[in-house]
């Protein structure tokens, strides 16, 4: 199944794991690959991970993107970053790069039922209402409970799930199908 939407509403919520994930800066840089020794420079500057002695030395070296993505933990041993624990996350941060640079194509690997039913409370959201304190309701179907709080507390960890629509006024805001159809049923 596949679901299509814009970036905006997946970013809606910007301090959330799934905005992160489709975070414009990702979106709109050059591919690494074609990145020039100052490109590469700046990204390690702005990498939380990277230290300045690690950008020294990619800057002495004159890494260009392509040699960037294709630096191993040997090739960081021989141009002189020694530490384990350096070599660990400028390791993480060049497999990170390597990931992003892959395309703008993102596949999520979620139930579609689940992951559907947050990017259609992102949808109602993001659009322009006059009051958009109250929050529409998830109807999920029971089988799928489990999975589907466990899809939310991926992308929308603790109390961030309250910005979903998770948590309505500190009360659950999911109602199964089951009991609509009990209620409906009974009238």
């Amino acid at each position: 199944t596949l679901i299509s939407t814009k970036r905006s509403t997946l970013r809606f919520h910007e301090d959330t794991v799934l905005a992160r994930q489709f975070d414009n800066t990702v979106w709109t840089q050059h591919p690494v690959k074609e990145w020039n020794q100052e490109q590469v420079i700046q990204w390690a500057k702005k990498h939380e991970g990277i230290s300045d002695e690690v950008t020294g030395i990619l800057e002495n070296n004159e890494i260009n993107g392509m040699e960037l993505l294709a630096l191993g933990r040997e090739d960081l041993k021989e141009m002189g970053i020694k530490r384990t624990g350096t070599l660990a996350l400028v390791m993480k941060a060049i497999r990170d790069l390597q990931r992003e640079s892959h395309g703008n194509v993102t596949f999520i690997e979620q139930s579609p039922y689940c992951f559907g039913k947050i990017i259609d409370q992102l949808r109602l959201q993001a659009m322009p209402l006059d009051n958009n304190d109250d929050m529409s309701p998830f109807y999920i179907d029971a089988s799928e409970l489990d999975q589907f709080k466990k899809v939310v507390d991926f992308y929308f960890p603790g109390e961030l799930s309250a910005k979903i629509g998770l948590v309505n006024g500190g009360e659950s805001n999911i109602i199964l199908i089951e009991q609509v159809l009990k209620k409906e049923r009974i009238n």
